[in-house]
């Protein structure tokens, strides 16, 4: 059985990661989702202690786990004749001492009495099997305990409880339950332990899940079965693995699950091995991973002041509850002591345009910002379907904007990946906005994170798959994957020790922007300071009687409306772009707009998703004006699309830049 499960390893090794490093000593991709999984490992459980290096279960065990930096300690529990609860793997003493028999047949007083060290080596003779309340005293406040729970039944469930609240903390205990009914019983009588259900069949991961345990262990020979991890996964639970060993080649083999805990014989070599992995392996780090300038102003504010406020824009992939709470939790672990704000100024299918222009608005009247996360490729791509120019035009002018409002504040960009941007990024090219993005990133030296090419990666490694992924709305392993790219990032730039006297530098502005007309002075203008003609006004449209749908965020927004070809308004505004922010649904119809008395121009408000929603977009009637007053003459045209059922306008906001 030890030779199949050596062999299974190695083959997972070669087919999922690979080399560690290629030939040529360069990284390679598989190297790095590895360093990427090993920073998910939040939790490093020495089994019985340390008992690769010690004698299990006893206390020079836990005290080696203890000094090795193991977060959390394992133990086995039993009950002696006499009704104590003592730590002991077996339930026959004699491998693990020189003794013989149950341990259920013996006293505490005679399991007292036997030498549980000389078995392992000579150096440790006189070591005792210890009682469950001097291993709960020995870790107290320095690493937190698993109880391996042996028994069952309600009395050894209660005497467990007991001994947990008199002799330890209740929030450091981890329960291992091999039972259902035990996991809802401790949940009634521990419920501020944490649970680790110790499965004895795969078929058992569901009925442990619903009894609410919330890390599933798995053993490594199970893994061949590949719909296992989707089973926990899909569950919303955590992935407990078996690294014996700690060996480089060992945990290699178990990172594609990418487990939020790791357990070993050897704890300190497993964490040896994990900050190993993680490291760079030319010192260059995740080639998906863009570390640019300086993220150091955020932390500053993070860990000197105690307080800072970060903000996610861009579209439904950060409005929905994805990778940004996941970046809020890692932010909070990493500063427990900080006040922190988050801003969720994520917004479904606006483009980065728009972005920029509802910048004011929706992010910076919410107070100085220290750290802004920010994604519109995806929506630069198949909503918007913006040419290089608005791709850098809306992203360039979030950034300037952004920094002439704060200029100490930090920036991080990522890119999302839809169908057509991954079929792009494994034919070689690169997607226009992610092209268009890092432009502005590389030209103002900021921090970005490549996640579509990190999935074409995978992908192509045959670790991942877009179903997996999730799709251009990612499922839990996608968002998860976005995280911790994320958190690479701002580890690595976090690592060293900050120096006594860092203080606040400001970002240093270029001079000369890359497109002169970028949205950096983005705006709203009110409706109201429009000069309506006959057939507009502001009102909340009745959406019931309306063909689409309309999102809950603008069901109760006042709009300014007009439905009938001829409607006609003027606009004074100052600037060198004008536009408008509006909601463009079934009915949705042409205007025409002409600036200064110039010509008119016809625009279409109806988009490829109007069919069947009040689409929010942007549409810009002009955008490169010459600096100053200007009037718009706005007016619905007597055509319309073919595909619409009316001649709507129904504006949010006018924009102006």
């Amino acid at each position: 059985m030890r030779r199949m499960r050596m062999v299974w390893t190695f083959s997972i090794l070669t087919a999922l990661i690979g080399s560690a490093a290629a030939q040529d000593g360069k990284p390679n991709a598989k190297t790095h989702h590895a360093a990427a999984a090993a920073r998910k490992v939040r939790q490093v459980i020495g089994h019985q202690g340390s008992c690769g290096d010690r004698p299990g279960n006893t206390l020079a065990s836990f005290r080696r786990a203890i000094e090795a930096g193991a977060t959390i300690g394992e133990t086995d529990v039993r009950t002696t004749r006499d009704g104590k609860l003592v730590c002991c793997h077996d339930a026959d003493v004699s491998r693990t001492t020189n003794g013989k028999g149950l341990v259920r047949d013996r006293t505490l007083a005679e399991i007292n009495k036997l030498d549980a060290g000389s078995w392992f080596d000579a150096k440790y003779k006189g070591e005792r099997v210890p009682t469950l309340p001097e291993v709960l005293q020995l870790c107290k406040g320095k690493m937190h305990v698993m109880l391996d729970l042996k028994e069952s039944g309600d009395e050894y469930a209660r005497h467990i409880t007991a001994e947990v609240r008199k002799h330890g903390e209740p929030k450091e205990i981890v329960l291992g339950v091999r039972s259902v009914e035990h996991a809802r019983l401790f949940r009634k009588l521990l419920p501020e332990a944490r649970q680790i259900a110790l499965i004895p069949r795969p078929d058992d991961i569901e009925a442990f899940a619903e009894a609410g345990v919330a890390t599933i262990r798995l053993w490594p020979d199970w893994l061949k079965d590949r719909t296992l991890v989707p089973r926990v996964r899909k569950l919303k639970c955590q992935l407990h693995l078996h690294a014996p060993k700690g060996t480089k080649e060992e945990v290699l083999a178990l990172l594609p699950y990418e487990p939020e805990s790791l357990s070993s014989d050897y704890p300190g070599r497993l964490l040896h091995t994990l900050s190993d992995i993680k490291k760079p392996q030319t010192g260059k780090g995740n080639p998906n991973v863009h570390r640019r300038g300086s993220l150091t102003n955020a932390r500053l504010q993070f860990e000197k002041k105690k307080v800072g406020h970060v903000v996610f824009v861009g579209g439904s992939i950060t409005e929905m509850n994805g990778y940004r709470p996941l970046v809020c939790d890692y932010l909070r672990k990493r500063f427990p002591q900080t006040e922190l704000t988050f801003t969720n100024a994520g917004i479904a299918s606006t483009c980065s345009t728009t972005g920029a222009f509802r910048l004011a608005t929706d992010v910076l009247d919410k107070g100085p910002v220290d750290l802004l996360f920010v994604e519109f490729a995806v929506n630069d791509d198949q909503d918007a379907g913006h040419a290089r120019r608005e791709c850098i035009r809306g992203m360039e002018g979030i950034v300037r904007h952004l920094w002439k409002h704060n200029p100490n504040a930090d920036i991080v960009i990522t890119y999302f990946v839809n169908p057509a941007m991954l079929k792009a990024l494994q034919e070689g090219k690169e997607p226009l906005p992610i092209a268009s993005h890092e432009k502005v990133a590389r030209r103002y030296g900021i921090s970005s994170v490549h996640l579509a090419k990190e999935v074409a990666d995978r992908v192509q490694a045959g670790t991942l798959t877009w179903k997996e992924y999730g799709g251009v709305h990612p499922a839990r392993p996608g968002n998860q994957l976005a995280a911790a790219l994320i958190e690479e990032l701002l580890s690595a730039a976090w690592e060293d020790a900050l120096p006594a006297d860092a203080a606040l530098v400001p970002h240093p502005m270029p001079e000369q922007p890359l497109d002169t007309n970028h949205y950096g002075n983005g705006r709203f203008i009110d409706p109201k300071h429009a000069t309506l003609g006959t057939g507009w006004k502001v009102e909340v449209p009745e959406w019931k009687k309306l063909r689409g749908q309309c999102r809950e965020r603008f069901r109760d927004v006042p709009l300014l409306c007009a439905t009938e070809p001829g409607a006609e308004l003027t606009l004074t505004f100052e600037g060198k772009a004008v536009g408008a922010y509006v909601l463009a649904g079934p009915d949705a119809g042409k205007v025409e707009a002409a600036v200064d008395d110039g010509a008119f121009a016809r625009i279409d408000l109806f988009h490829a998703f109007s069919r069947g929603l009040h689409y929010p977009r942007t549409v810009m009637f002009a955008a490169d004006l010459k600096p100053g007053k200007h009037t718009l003459k706005l007016r619905i045209a007597g055509q319309k699309n073919k595909a619409s059922s009316g001649h709507a306008v129904r504006i949010l906001q006018f924009v102006a830049n």
